[in-house]
């Protein structure tokens, strides 16, 4: 059903971004704002990375599993975004079928009318010789 799958897509970027702003204003990197990590979360979503923020890593315990977690994090990303493109996608289709069966229907009628109005004026000439 398109319409849950819709659900599940924005659930899906809503999760996202709540997960984003959590591990990176508590965990990651304290000293961002919360419009960094939403900002960091979208340009990561949309695959644009400026390179503006970064997460700073580190080779201990906490610098290894950030590094881990932003890995997962953006393949999380990867996934959502392809979701959501798809659906988008699919909706383009849903119209155009629509739009294309209603002009089909449109010429069917037309040509019908104009299939009988040639029949019937025929059958007037041959009523009048």
């Amino acid at each position: 059903n398109l319409q849950s799958t819709i659900y599940y897509c924005t659930l899906a970027i809503s999760l996202y971004f709540f997960l984003g702003i959590l591990a990176f204003l508590f965990w990651l990197e304290p000293k961002w704002t919360i419009i960094d990590a939403l900002y960091f979360s979208m340009t990561t979503l949309t695959t644009v990375g400026y390179g503006d923020l970064v997460v700073s890593g580190g080779s201990n315990l906490r610098g290894i599993l950030g590094k881990a977690f932003v890995s997962f994090f953006n393949v999380y990303a990867v996934c959502i975004s392809v979701s959501a493109l798809g659906v988008i996608a699919k909706l383009a289709l849903n119209q155009e079928r629509k739009l294309v069966a209603k002009a089909k229907e449109k010429a069917r009628s037309q040509l019908i009318q104009i299939f009988y109005a040639d029949e019937n004026e025929e059958d007037e000439e041959d009523d009048l010789d």
